[in-house]
């Protein structure tokens, strides 16, 4: 990846692979969802929020989310949000 970017590149945006890659201040920087937090009783997958990423939201053994599953997946939209929330475990 280029570590500077150049002046014409100020206000564009391009599309690279999953992520959406813009130039800010002469650097690249990539867009991303808001940050997750675990619930309470459980984890996530993963930390990362590129667009397309996928999390695995799951509880702790003797915990069940709010919905009744033991687990569920999220995806980081193109629009830059999540597609679900967080629910919290509670347990069995």
């Amino acid at each position: 990846m280029v570590n500077m970017c150049s002046a014409n590149c100020i206000s564009k945006v391009i599309r690279d692979a999953k992520a959406y890659i813009y130039c800010h201040n002469f650097h690249w920087s990539v867009r991303t969802c808001p940050g997750l937090d675990a619930p309470q009783h459980g984890s996530l997958s993963t930390e990362r929020a590129t667009v397309g990423t996928e999390v695995l939201v799951q509880c702790d053994p003797g915990f069940i989310l709010e919905n009744h599953t033991i687990q569920y997946t999220m995806v980081c939209t193109d629009d830059l949000v999540w597609n679900d929330t967080v629910t919290d475990c509670a347990g069995k």
